[in-house]
């Protein structure tokens, strides 16, 4: 409340914060409660709201003071229909739409608050991959790097590349599509004297055992079944589909985890229990 009083947010604003549970006796590092910061800061505040806590002789005769001139200053730009009792014209209007606003933006502000209205919007938490009860995920040991350059003039979807690459690999193999790019024909070390678009695929292949991806690499390396297969599973030539580079073999040696707070705190109880 003290911040929002030294930010000089209105007195509609500060109400709505009150009204929402914060503390109004609360005090900031001088000291000082958020009516005192408004009230020295000479904006103004009718009190009142949020005050039955406080005791008024805490804040003396200086704030009788400082409420009178500023009942003077709000006389002062009172539209004079309203003084004259003829009712509220446009610009009181104008100036209850500025005070709805900034209730709005206090309500924003303090939307976590256990006293909220009902009607505001709760934030859904996200969330990454559930496992069910007993199910294990287990961290690959081994990966291939892939660098295929295919010669397809249709936009090559990623899921269909992950799905040609699955029935290519086999099904324990689990895919991650870096990058689809497209690539001139010139810079393509094996579609150079061909003819329409070329697309260069970079890619991952994992797998759990280390037996597996070796026997894999050696596959990729040596003849042409693996290209042929997955121009294939694609639907085109069986020529349309080459590595660019060779299949390269690497141990997984790091993992990368995107962990909201409770499973970062979670994790690193298990890291110092193991």
């Amino acid at each position: 409340l003290t911040a929002l009083a030294t930010s000089a947010a209105s007195e509609t604003v500060l109400k709505a914060a009150v009204d929402m549970g914060c503390d109004s006796t609360g005090q900031n590092a001088y000291g000082e409660t958020a009516y005192m910061v408004a009230n020295r800061k000479g904006y103004r505040m009718a009190g009142g709201f949020g005050m039955s806590s406080m005791s008024s002789g805490n804040l003396g005769p200086q704030m009788s003071t400082t409420r009178s001139q500023q009942s003077l200053r709000r006389a002062s730009w009172m539209p004079a229909s309203r003084r004259m009792g003829r009712g509220a014209g446009p610009a009181d209007d104008d100036l209850r739409g500025q005070d709805s606003d900034e209730a709005s933006s206090a309500l924003n502000l303090f939307g976590s608050s256990s006293s909220a209205p009902t009607s505001s919007v709760a934030t859904k938490r996200r969330s990454g991959v559930m496992l069910g009860a007993n199910q294990v995920a287990a961290v690959p040991k081994a990966q291939m790097s892939l660098d295929l350059d295919w010669n397809a003039e249709k936009t090559l979807d990623r899921k269909d590349l992950e799905s040609a690459l699955q029935q290519t690999y086999g099904p324990r193999a689990r895919i991650a599509i870096d990058e689809v790019v497209d690539k001139s024909i010139v810079a393509s070390r094996n579609f150079r004297a061909c003819s329409g678009r070329v697309q260069n695929v970079k890619c991952r292949v994992m797998f759990d055992d280390d037996n597996e991806a070796r026997e894999q690499q050696v596959r990729s390396t040596t003849g042409r079944a693996v290209q042929a297969q997955l121009a294939a599973n694609m639907g085109l030539a069986a020529t349309a589909v080459d590595f660019e580079a060779e299949a390269k073999m690497d141990e997984v040696n790091m993992l990368t985890l995107k962990l909201d707070s409770d499973s970062s705190s979670i994790l690193c109880g298990a890291c110092l229990l193991y």
